[in-house]
């Protein structure tokens, strides 16, 4: 992939040449790069689709199967964590040093949170540097509320000392599901109620060239079909949008260390 800022750019040159766009996160650096996006992919036509290949990953796809059967109950809270350390890939890329955690990692969680609590409406976020020599903080915790009240934690972090993990908690009235910080533990997790307790384990999809649980295979998938007119994509660009805002949000409210309300793309 091209460093983070230049996909907006790319990707607005390709969907107004009428190419379908399979894109890495992030979306945009900015919201006018958001909104000039949307508004190309909706008036060429063409399929636009983020590189979120956790939405594929099968402990959260059945996550979601069961929080819109009810089987959770009503939401409150959710955590979702991204902890990379990339100081050898910072050695190899340089422009990482000056990548942002929101828009690096953070579409990964976020997108994730707005899954399991709804729409994201206002993030309050706070921010480090932990790396020496790092030009952008490489750690944020940000604190999101949904249109219905819920409260999410998205942490994002580049510097931590631990091995990379991807995991989410959600916390409802009936039950509940922790993820553990295992190395790419996306294959399993425990499910719990009040009465006790159980581990969800799943399988992974079998595929000729599959990794992350199978979740990339099963993108590169969807995005053929969507071509075809066989699917939806598994996100819609406006999707992509809103979660893309509610991660820059996250960034200007630990600049300027108030709540940010998340903009909607007209």
């Amino acid at each position: 992939a091209t460093p983070d800022p230049t996909h907006a750019e790319l990707a607005l040159r390709a969907v107004k040449a009428g190419k379908h766009v399979l894109c890495e996160i992030p979306m945009a650096y900015n919201y006018q790069e958001v909104v000039e996006l949307v508004r190309a992919v909706e008036g060429e036509g063409v399929v636009y689709l983020l590189r979120q290949q956790v939405r594929h990953w099968p402990v959260f796809r059945r996550v979601k199967e069961l929080v819109k059967s009810s089987f959770f109950g009503e939401v409150f809270y959710a955590e979702a964590e991204y902890l990379h350390n990339i100081e050898g890939l910072i050695q190899e890329t340089p422009w990482r040093r000056a990548q942002t955690t929101m828009l690096g990692g953070g579409p990964h969680v976020v997108d994730v949170l707005q899954w399991l609590i709804g729409e994201l409406v206002e993030v309050f976020a706070r921010s480090l540097r932990t790396i020496s020599g790092q030009v952008a903080d490489d750690f944020t915790a940000a604190l999101y509320r949904s249109a219905e009240g819920a409260v999410g934690l998205a942490l994002v972090s580049y510097g931590v000392n631990r091995p990379y993990s991807l995991s989410i908690r959600p916390y409802r009235t009936r039950a509940s599901f922790e993820q553990d910080r295992a190395p790419w533990s996306c294959t399993y997790g425990l499910l719990m109620k009040v009465s006790g307790y159980e581990r969800l384990a799943l399988e992974e999809v079998k595929a000729p060239v599959a990794s992350h649980g199978g979740a990339d295979y099963l993108q590169a998938l969807n995005f053929v079909r969507a071509i075809e007119g066989l699917e939806r994509p598994a996100m819609d660009v406006r999707e992509v949008a809103r979660v893309t805002c509610a991660c820059i949000a996250a960034l200007e409210s630990s600049v300027r260390g108030v709540p940010v309300r998340i903009p909607e793309v007209a």
